[in-house]
């Protein structure tokens, strides 16, 4: 965008010709505001709001890198079993590129946000009660692959939401608080059989 802005400038084309949504700010942007009246904005949601909405995505991953992994090291799997299945459901997340644009374009975001968060919920429910032994394991990692994806529904259905709701040029914050979700999600390391994950 800056080097849009550069160009331009250097070509000698005045900053009136550069589309609004690509100029830096209202300092930099020095061009007369058309005569037309604006609408009347909306209100911005409070960032506040995003940061429930978001929660279940990070419940999702915070359990299974964080609690799930400290039980099935004390039922005695080995390291690398155990960041195998950490693993696989940040692989799930890597592939969520491929249902985005259903979710983004099929249905209402509501749906697909209550089929995410009770999907998440289900399957960490289940993970919860289910014995922790090394014959229960696939049916643990098939369940924290679902809860990965299920968690995608929450945040590519939260962002909509984000989007619907927040004027552009207040997104900043709302925006802020979906990354720290990202952050906040990140498991601290943790000792298992002598070793640190």
């Amino acid at each position: 965008m800056w080097c849009l802005i550069q160009a331009r400038r250097s070509l000698g084309y005045p900053i009136a010709h550069i589309p609004r949504d690509l100029r830096l700010t209202p300092h930099v942007d020095a061009a007369p505001r058309s005569a037309a009246p604006s609408a009347p904005r909306r209100p911005a949601a409070p960032s506040a709001v995003f940061l429930p909405l978001f929660s279940p995505f990070g419940i999702s991953s915070g359990y299974v890198g964080v609690t799930l992994a400290f039980l099935l090291a004390r039922a005695g799997l080995s390291t690398l079993e155990v960041t195998t299945i950490v693993a696989g459901t940040i692989w799930v997340q890597t592939w969520k590129v491929l249902w985005a644009p259903i979710v983004d374009t099929v249905g209402n975001p509501k749906l697909w946000y209550g089929l995410g968060a009770t999907g998440v919920g289900a399957s960490i429910l289940a993970m919860s009660v289910l014995p922790v032994t090394a014959g229960g394991v696939p049916v643990i990692t098939l369940l924290a692959l679902l809860s990965s994806a299920a968690s995608t529904l929450v945040s590519m259905s939260s962002e909509i939401f984000m989007a619907q709701s927040v004027p552009a040029e207040s997104r900043g914050a709302p925006a802020a608080v979906s990354s720290s979700m990202a952050i906040i999600t990140i498991a601290p390391p943790i000792p298992m059989n002598g070793q640190t994950v």
